[in-house]
């Protein structure tokens, strides 16, 4: 069969592409190269031509070195076969065989084209800068053949250029160009941009006839490389607003952006974005949203990013541990690097400045001076002057200064060769530990060395000022004034409205100076400050006549549904008009008083407890709960809503109904349903969820979800199922149903964080309005961005209900199942959205079909 292949394809002179295109391994090839062997065609360039070509252009490291073999002992080459390898010879980061491959194409006399000098051109830019007369002498030949009209060669010649800091020979070649089309263009912008001449970077890409996606990938880059991070990302909402998909390298610029200027709303958003064009399985991009999620603050989400990275690089490990050590975590920091370590990947200069600095924060010197030593050694990784400072800070934070100043003198060189930062964290860890005189040593180098940080001088004049040193903090502050140091103002930012301001200490140019730099109180020396910190009182529930919306009740239990603004238990500063005080009045029960620090502690919507009862005053057996006197949040209410959450709880009225109703929870056969609105649409449409939860670290006012292991968070098992009926708004919202297996609606709100789709209104989970508005306003068009800003002005609370309610009746045995249609202001808003686009998704199939308010939804 190979024969009669081989055989036709010299007929007509066509590849052998149905043959070299299936072939995957090795063996394969040397079959197929056997049989030409066998026929005695291995000599002929048109029949080899193809074989090479595959094997020499595949980015498989054995074939190409197969191609190599097969190359170097032919007899007969042509220039096909020639191109061939100077391309593989790119492909596989080997400029300089490429270069030779070319000369000895010069050497056979061999008739150049324009698919040879694309290729060489970008090995001449890949060697070094001492071999720059290379790429000369190539464009030399260009024009003496012909060819510096076309684009290809025309874009490498630029590009080289560019990498070789020759910017005006790439204008000149540029300019020349009859005609350019989108990728010369981007090409010069990109050679802007390399040179950090984002002014006509920007002027050449404003002047672009046509842009594509790359332009502005390219563009974005430019701005990047300068840490201007606001810019990238008005460029990435400029780009929306023309309807241009961004791609990948386009979501990691923006996505770095975020980063580094914590605009947490726009990277979610961006990672709803990437979930839906299933880019979130790119391990660069991946990285980037592990980096992100770090930056911001928000540690579980990059971890579950993170763990989620099936191919995970260097990269993604250096981003995951130094993440979880700016946060503070500095254990489980080292502990990823052990992981990294046995996984089989190779630590980077990246990875050792983390980890030192991890070490740094867990104190733990003697382990972070092993790491140090063996970096070299064992990880083949040369210490650089990063590294030597970590230790420096190492050593000085643990109160070891001497030894830190005979590290930097020994291992660093002198005073002058050292960075000021390094200097500064000794500095700083003298005055921290009252060693004024090493304080005072150092301090006498940097000044004879006339260093002229003015942080290292304020760092000295603050150590002589705390220590009493009155005559050499007055000569250091002279020093300060005769040098005419100036401080670099602090900046602070925060992202309103999906926009990141930025404000500047000292700024009288902000438009709104005056109001930000007013004084509320002066606290002047010598002045008294008296605080009163009051005993923690008990709490007493008084009955209280409030209305409730009572779905059911009978002598055993009571179905109530809940208004989303009604707390359910009292806790200081809201002890009246809660649900319980209502239920003291409707069932004629005594008043409640209880003291429990722990539940005082903790906000209404933080509790992670299912079930519990309520203590009274008086030993009253029967009623709507009894229990030890140290009492409990509610009186017989067998679970609850958080505060901004409507919808149906069930209340007991005897002791024997509530533990019936409890065991029911704890056996997870309780139904509840619940409908939400998200920001943005969840990906997959329909999945169980199943992550612990815990107290957020963080934010002790919330739970967050723990997919990794934390020994300082306490976790437990939570289950929850979601499925999408409506993506709204152009997908900026979804109507979302959740079932819940365990726990309550925290851990809804805690899941949907988790996935990347917070809530809509929920501020303490992420579904902030400024998330809200940004997001909104990106996915749609500018002529509903007026009606949206008013549909997020009315968000006054997390879009949560409790739909529906099921349960076995604890005395009749009988399964009661009830339903409650989501309040006036939740469907006024699922209109609205509707009103800007709607649909259905039928991927899931539905149980319930409710209609009310315009609401109105089967699945």
């Amino acid at each position: 069969m190979i024969q009669k292949t081989v055989i036709a394809q010299k007929k007509s002179r066509s590849p052998l592409s149905f043959l070299t295109q299936n072939c995957r391994t090795l063996n394969q090839l040397k079959q197929i190269h056997a049989h030409l062997l066998k026929l005695n065609f291995s000599e002929n360039p048109s029949i080899v031509a193809p074989l090479l070509s595959f094997a020499a252009t595949s980015n498989n490291p054995t074939l190409f070195s197969y191609a190599c073999t097969i190359f170097q002992k032919l007899r007969y080459r042509s220039t096909f076969i020639y191109n061939n390898m100077i391309r593989g010879y790119v492909q596989s980061n080997l400029a300089v065989d490429a270069i030779l491959s070319y000369k000895k194409m010069l050497k056979d006399s061999l008739i150049k084209n324009n698919y040879t000098f694309t290729p060489l051109i970008k090995a001449c830019s890949m060697v070094s800068h001492e071999c720059r007369h290379m790429g000369l002498l190539v464009h030399g030949h260009v024009v003496r053949l012909g060819f510096c009209r076309e684009p290809f060669i025309v874009g490498a010649l630029i590009e080289f250029y560019s990498l070789n800091l020759d910017i005006e020979k790439a204008k000149i070649l540029f300019d020349e160009m009859p005609e350019r089309d989108v990728v010369l263009w981007t090409t010069m912008i990109d050679g802007y941009g390399k040179m950090g001449d984002i002014e006509n970077a920007r002027a050449l890409f404003e002047e672009m006839p046509k842009k594509n996606v790359i332009s502005w990938s390219t563009i974005m880059a430019a701005y990047s490389r300068v840490s201007d991070f606001r810019e990238v990302l008005s460029l990435f909402r400029e780009m929306e607003e023309v309807n241009v998909k961004p791609n990948e390298s386009v979501l990691v610029s923006a996505l770095t952006a975020c980063a580094h200027i914590g605009a947490l709303a726009q990277g979610l958003w961006i990672h709803s974005y990437a979930k839906q064009c299933k880019f979130d399985s790119n391990p660069i991009l991946a990285t980037a949203l592990v980096d992100m999620y770090s930056k911001c603050g928000c540690v579980e989400l990059a971890l579950s990013v993170f763990e989620g990275i099936t191919d995970k690089g260097s990269r993604a490990w250096n981003a995951i541990i130094s993440g979880v050590a700016m946060n503070g975590d500095a254990l489980k920091s080292l502990q990823l690097f052990d992981e990294m370590v046995l996984s089989g990947i190779q630590p980077t200069e990246a990875t050792f400045v983390s980890v030192l600095s991890a070490y740094t924060h867990a104190n733990l010197v003697d382990r972070g001076l092993s790491l140090f030593e063996t970096m070299g050694t064992v990880f083949g990784v040369e210490p650089k002057i990063e590294h030597y400072a970590c230790v420096v800070d190492l050593l000085a934070r643990s109160g070891k200064l001497e030894e830190a100043e005979k590290f930097i003198e020994e291992k660093m060189g002198r005073i002058g060769e050292v960075d000021a930062n390094v200097w500064g964290a000794l500095l700083a860890a003298c005055r921290i530990h009252g060693k004024v005189d090493i304080g005072k040593r150092v301090w006498r180098k940097l000044a004879n060395e006339g260093v002229p940080d003015y942080g290292i001088h304020v760092l000295s004049y603050n150590m002589y000022k705390e220590a009493g040193w009155e005559v050499e903090a007055e000569s250091v502050r002279r020093l300060i004034e005769e040098r005419r140091m100036k401080k670099i103002p602090g900046c602070s930012s925060i992202e309103v409205n999906g926009i990141v301001e930025e404000f500047f200490a000292g700024d009288l140019l902000h438009p709104k100076a005056q109001e930000l730099c007013k004084v509320s109180h002066v606290v002047r020396e010598g002045d008294t400050v008296n605080c009163t910190i009051a005993e923690l009182q008990p709490l007493r529930a008084e009955a209280e006549d409030i209305p409730l919306d009572i779905v059911y009740e009978d002598e055993h239990l009571l179905v109530v549904n809940k208004a989303a603004h009604m707390v359910v238990h009292p806790a200081p500063g809201n002890a009246t008009g809660t649900l319980v005080n209502g239920i003291l009045h409707h069932c004629r029960l005594p008043t409640v008083s209880f003291f429990n620090p722990e539940v005082l502690s903790e906000a209404d919507g933080a509790s992670d407890d299912e079930f519990s009862t309520l203590s009274t005053d008086q030993d009253y057996n029967g009623g709507i709960g009894s229990g030890p006197c140290e009492a409990y949040v509610r009186p017989g209410i067998v679970h609850r809503l958080d505060k901004g959450t409507s919808g149906l709880l069930v209340v007991a009225k005897d002791e024997n109904s509530h533990a019936h109703l409890a065991e029911q929870f704890k056996k997870h056969t309780i139904k509840r349903v619940y409908v939400s609105l998200t920001c943005g649409v969840p990906s997959p449409v329909c999945e169980r969820i199943e992550i612990p939860i815990g107290r957020d670290l963080n934010n002790r006012l919330r739970m967050s979800a723990a997919p990794g292991l934390n020994t300082r968070q306490k976790a437990r098992y939570a289950a929850s199922r979601y499925k999408v009926i409506e993506v709204l708004a152009h997908g900026g919202c979804a109507l979302v149903e959740w079932r819940l297996e365990t726990g309550r609606t925290h851990q809804i709100r805690a899941h949907a964080k988790y996935i990347g789709v917070p809530l809509l209104g929920d501020e303490v989970y992420g579904g902030t309005k400024s998330m809200a508005l940004s997001l909104l306003q990106s996915r749609n068009p500018s002529s509903f961005h007026r009606q949206i800003e008013q549909l997020v002005a009315k968000i006054e609370r997390p879009c949560l209900h409790a739909l529906s309610l099921g349960f076995r009746h604890p005395n009749t045995g009988e399964n009661q199942h009830f339903s409650k249609l989501p309040p006036a202001d939740f469907a006024e808003i699922l209109s609205q959205l509707r009103d800007i686009s709607t649909e259905k998704v039928t991927s899931c199939v539905a149980s319930i079909r409710f209609k009310a308010y315009g609401l109105a939804y089967s699945h």
